[in-house]
């Protein structure tokens, strides 16, 4: 194969995760899930460029089609950073992410609820 088609290949299969991670409905209550650990967990689940880059760092490994230098540890910042800009360009293409427009009620309803939970100091 030449390099642009494996180049494409490795796009639409690394555009294809990030959007499944960060907005698909299929991922919805795992992605709710790890958001309710904290502020850090829910920016890289909901962020494509946040989440680009974990994801472009896994797939170079299999799809990567370049290498800049000998070293073989750098296809894999090759492919993160790639991945982190492809992630990027593709939150500023769509408006954000419109799963955490939705998302956020949930996340916040779960925050809420340990809040409101009675403690045993009282008694």
């Amino acid at each position: 194969m030449n390099d642009l088609v494996l180049l494409l290949r490795w796009g639409a299969v690394t555009l294809g995760a990030i959007y499944f991670v960060t907005e698909s409905a299929l991922a919805m209550r795992p992605r709710v899930w790890f958001a309710r650990r904290g502020s850090w967990p829910t920016l890289l689940i909901y962020c494509a460029a946040c989440s680009g880059f974990w994801l472009g760092l896994v797939s170079a490994h299999w799809f990567w089609p370049f290498s800049v230098s000998e070293a073989s540890w750098s296809r894999y910042i090759e492919g993160a950073v790639a991945a982190m800009a492809l992630g990027a360009i593709w939150s500023k293409v769509t408006g954000g992410n419109p799963a955490y427009e939705v998302e956020a009620e949930l996340i916040c309803d779960h925050t809420l609820q340990k809040e409101e939970e009675p403690t045993n100091a009282e008694g």
